[in-house]
């Protein structure tokens, strides 16, 4: 016969006290979130490299260095009437929510893209974060309420059963 330890149950008083706490914690997370996010800036920097190209930092992990031609290129190309139409229809505005919600999801489920194509797991990682990322597409597609907020990474963990 097992044993069976005698551990009782928690009174109410407890359960409330609890869930102000979590509360509290998860208020204190958001504002910690909120400063890191006032926090984040992009710096543009001229290199000290010998070929003139221009370092910007801040957007990703590694900086991303164009040459002045390709900046002047990309800026007449984002101030374009074009640009900005194809950015503010409703099928790119979708794409875009359905897309930021689903890598959300995956890196919230431990999934992240692999960048070492070298790496032995490489394979089993970039199915891994392929086969949640286009589950949690598919989910965004369908639920338009769905954005890339901590509530989608937070409900990832729930849904691992559904994606995996």
């Amino acid at each position: 016969m097992a044993n069976v330890i005698n551990t009782p149950a928690p009174t109410l008083q407890q359960l409330i006290e609890a869930e102000k706490t979590l509360r509290m914690e998860n208020e204190a997370l958001k504002a910690q979130l909120a400063d890191s996010k006032a926090k984040m800036k992009i710096e543009a920097a001229v290199s000290d490299y010998s070929k003139g190209t221009v370092s910007i930092r801040g957007i990703n992990r590694f900086p991303l260095s164009l040459f002045p031609p390709q900046i002047a290129a990309v800026t007449e190309y984002l101030n374009s009437a074009e640009f900005k139409t194809w950015l503010n229809s409703p099928d790119t505005q979708d794409k875009l929510r359905c897309a930021a919600a689903a890598h959300e999801f995956a890196a919230g489920l431990g999934f992240a893209y692999p960048s070492d194509k070298k790496s032995p797991t490489f394979e089993a990682d970039l199915t891994n974060y392929t086969g949640a990322y286009n589950k949690a597409y598919q989910l965004a597609k369908a639920d338009k309420s769905i954005v890339a907020t901590g509530k989608v990474k937070s409900s990832a963990s729930s849904a691992t059963t559904v994606v995996r």
